[in-house]
């Protein structure tokens, strides 16, 4: 039963909304839709298509094979849930650095453990540290790649100007050769 709806519910997922239709018996001011049937043909040329009705296919024999099995179809065969616990000690990764390094002497855990939490605390504060000069690094490259910009760009204002001082120098000797 469980397939059958399965079954329904994906080919109607697969068809999209091509596979839904107005019935064609229904008045223009009410109409109903209905699944049609979809032509072999036709569906063979849509890839979408055979995907998807591959996929129902797959997923319908999956869950036969899972109801054949018992996953679901057989209410009297519950498991007890098993309580596991899955915490993690507080210690966990001072324990395992510890554990790393305590073959080669003998060394109290009580000893180790202050030393590696401020060795791991001072890693962290190089790596923010680290972050924070690689931020400032790529903005000053920004900005001196802005000033390169900006500096080519006064060279030619500059070079510009030069142009219209010489410009305004030639005027002024004509003036002064006209008055002259």
């Amino acid at each position: 039963m469980k397939i059958t709806h399965f079954a329904l519910l994906s080919s109607c997922i697969i068809a999209s909304d091509a596979a839904f239709v107005s019935s064609p018996s229904q008045p223009a001011g009410r109409r109903s839709t209905y699944l049609a049937a979809i032509d072999p043909a036709v569906a063979l040329q849509d890839p979408t298509l055979i995907a998807g009705a591959a996929g129902a296919v797959i997923a319908a024999v999956a869950a036969s094979v899972a109801v054949g099995k018992g996953a679901g179809g057989d209410k009297t065969a519950v498991s007890k849930p098993v309580k596991v616990d899955v915490s993690i000690p507080y210690d966990a990764a001072a324990t395992l650095a510890y554990n790393a390094y305590a073959s080669s002497k003998s060394v109290k855990f009580e000893e180790f453990k202050p030393l590696y939490e401020a060795q791991m605390v001072a890693e962290v504060k190089a790596k923010a540290q680290s972050e924070k000069v690689n931020e400032k690094k790529t903005a000053v490259e920004a900005l001196q790649k802005e000033l390169a910009v900006l500096e080519g760009e006064l060279s030619d204002l500059e070079g510009d100007l030069s142009g219209c001082n010489n410009e305004a120098s030639d005027y002024k000797s004509q003036i002064e050769e006209l008055f002259a």
